[in-house]
């Protein structure tokens, strides 16, 4: 015969499980309750978006004309600020610590986030500390040369820096930026040399190379189409670093295409982010109206004035291994060809 002091005990703990399963019900419910809630009054106040750079260049266009969009899609004013400094990584800052409540935004060059930590420690891990949701532009990057040169193709500019290992330099528009990065891989891939002149930005560097200035340079469309054949004449644009030639001029081969075989492409791409910890139901919001954005007529034409294309369509899981991708390629690219940041 079973005590009575265990029957009891045996209803005692059947009792607690009941408990315990009631309020996790009741935790769950009360989760889906503040998701909806989310959703439903996402969102409630002005959105701050952050450009870690000086107004003015691709990504401050590419901010503001997805400010402008987004305000109208989500009904809110949409704010861009701009917090400059340390190569981007103030205004990375500055998004990671805000609230993680989709009222703060990053869009941001791919700089900060793929190799800025491979420079330098930084006092938060992109990989951690943000959420990407979607990547807004691919920023297709062009090695040029001063017209004067005698070359006409990449080969012949590999066959001519052959021919003066130590003569032969080039404008670099940023220390570690993509172009940088370009130049370095595009000289281990042909194995020449060209000596770095540091520039403050693309068009200091683009003026130098149609000035005779520098050999060589490296940057985005706009910054050299002045000076190309349409322009003045003064710059010759031999190669895209990317995977395939751009829409912009089909004419201009890719380095693999131009005969450096064992190139690996590179594009500079400008990506919006989100603090960790968003609600996924906002994260998922504010990726469907950035792909809605990319689809409008009027936005991709402001982007190829900017020399940008409408980034590759990617769900925000996508892009986040995408992004965890270029980070490794990155840092191996750094650290095979040796580059530091002091």
């Amino acid at each position: 015969m079973m005590h009575a002091s265990s029957v009891q005990g045996k209803r005692h703990f059947k009792a607690r499980l009941r408990d315990r399963a009631s309020r996790f019900a009741a935790i769950v419910f009360m989760s889906a309750l503040a998701a909806l809630s989310h959703a439903q009054t996402y969102p409630s106040k002005a959105i701050n978006i952050i450009v870690p750079f000086t107004p003015g260049g691709a990504a401050d266009l590419v901010g503001r004309t997805v400010a402008a969009k987004l305000s109208e899609g989500l009904g809110q004013t949409v704010i861009v600020e701009n917090h400059g400094g340390a190569g981007g990584e103030v205004g990375v800052g500055v998004a990671v610590r805000a609230r993680a409540d989709g009222h703060t935004l990053l869009v941001t060059p791919h700089g900060p986030i793929t190799a800025g930590g491979h420079f330098r420690k930084q006092p938060f891990d992109v990989t951690k500390d943000l959420i990407p949701v979607a990547m807004v532009t691919v920023l297709p990057l062009f090695f040029v040369v001063n017209a004067s040169l005698p070359v006409q193709t990449l080969a012949e500019f590999v066959a001519y820096a052959k021919e003066r290992p130590d003569s032969i330099n080039y404008g670099n528009p940023g220390l570690g930026s993509a172009n940088h990065l370009a130049v370095e891989l595009l000289k281990q891939s042909a194995g020449i040399k060209m000596a770095a002149v540091p520039y403050k930005g693309s068009a200091a560097a683009a003026t130098a190379v149609a000035s005779g200035e520098v050999h060589a340079g490296s940057g985005d469309l706009p910054s050299y189409l002045p000076f190309g054949a349409s322009g003045s004449g003064k710059v010759k644009i031999l190669a895209t670093y990317g995977p395939v030639r751009s829409s912009m001029v089909p004419g201009v081969p890719t380095v693999v295409e131009a005969g450096v075989p064992g190139y690996s492409p590179i594009t500079a791409w400008i990506g919006m982010f989100v603090p960790a910890k968003t609600p996924p139901e906002i994260v998922s919001r504010l990726h469907q109206e950035v792909m809605r954005i990319l689809q409008r007529a009027d936005v991709r034409a402001t982007f190829l004035k900017a020399g940008g294309e409408p980034g590759t369509p990617m769900s925000p899981e996508q892009f986040s291994r995408f992004v965890r991708d270029e980070i490794d390629t990155f840092g191996k690219l750094i650290k095979a060809a040796g580059i530091r940041i002091d």
